[in-house]
């Protein structure tokens, strides 16, 4: 699936507009939201550990109708 192709909202049959989550981190760093696989596990510092998973750059959609936001992974992540 690529990001060209049209989306429909499953809520309402809206047309979906491409965009993307921001997740903030220490300061005002932002970077774009990761899918990763399993249940989130964290290290003595409470950092999670990712060696190991399978990632995803996430892909959220917004409906122009309703509002209903959708998201696909679909760029995997070396």
């Amino acid at each position: 699936m690529t990001r060209a192709e049209q989306r429909n909202c499953p809520e309402c049959g809206g047309r979906m507009q491409t965009g993307f989550l921001i997740d903030r981190r220490q300061g005002l760093e932002a970077r774009a939201i990761e899918w990763a696989e399993g249940e989130p596990v964290r290290n003595w510092l409470g950092v999670l550990r990712l060696r190991g998973r399978t990632r995803y750059r996430a892909a959220t959609f917004r409906c122009e109708k309703c509002g209903r936001l959708a998201s696909w992974a679909h760029d995997r992540l070396a």
